[in-house]
């Protein structure tokens, strides 16, 4: 029979209950640490998929005065309609994306192509600066690129008449820190605009998204990245 007033048994049970709360305090500590980090990379929780409610606010963080992003209430009549936003976060760093993809009927659709040309002027080329000891990189990898049956249109002037440009040398928004996109798909009779923000980014190809020299790849690496839609 145990003697629960032996120095020896107490000792064993006072050691046992100070490992058991080092354990405790240990799973504890590597909880809170697991939480903070999750939220320094990841950021909270953004609304995702057609949750459309949510649209307004958020197009406005990053497309305040709809440049690039429609107002709802001008579109046409559409078929479909999705709607994705992104908030990256890590430490001080932050980015914004939010997408608005539409599918219309064959004849909306032909005239609302149309209609991209008449209220966007797009780049022609790739957008590149000289970086360190005068080494070109760039920024703009490339100007049209294909995701699926989307085509994809990067914006140097938006509907508002507002220019992109170099980091904005010249501009009323700088590349990358600001960017517009315009997709159409023949095959799905759909149309999408994007808009990114993110003011600490210098550059897209080579980046964190894609090591390559390919210009395409790493737009669609970035498309990928941001805009959580399918394509």
């Amino acid at each position: 029979m145990i003697n629960q007033y032996d120095p020896a048994y107490l000792e064993a049970v006072e050691k046992r209950n100070k490992r058991n709360t080092k354990l405790i305090l240990w799973s504890v500590g590597s909880s809170i640490v697991l939480i903070v980090l999750l939220f320094l990379f990841f950021g909270p929780l953004s609304p995702k998929g057609t949750w459309l409610m949510y649209y307004p606010k958020t197009s406005a963080m990053v497309d305040e005065n709809y440049g690039v992003l429609p107002v709802l209430a001008d579109l046409p009549e559409y078929e479909a309609i999705d709607y994705g936003y992104k908030h990256f976060s890590l430490l001080i760093y932050y980015s914004d994306a939010v997408a608005l993809k539409l599918k219309y009927d064959p004849k909306t659709y032909e005239a609302e192509k149309l209609r991209l040309d008449k209220e966007f002027e797009f780049l022609s080329e790739p957008v590149t600066a000289l970086g360190y000891e005068d080494v070109p990189f760039q920024i703009i990898p490339a100007h049209e690129f294909k995701i699926n049956s989307y085509t994809f249109r990067v914006i140097s002037k938006d509907r508002n008449g507002k220019e992109y440009n170099e980091h904005g040398y010249s501009s009323d928004y700088d590349y990358p820190h600001n960017i517009g996109m315009v997709a159409y798909s023949d095959e799905k009779q759909s149309i999408a605009y994007l808009s990114f923000y993110d003011p600490d980014l210098d550059e897209i190809s080579g980046g964190f998204w894609v090591q390559s020299s390919d210009g395409e790849k790493a737009m669609r690496a970035f498309v990928k990245e941001y805009f959580r839609m399918s394509w």
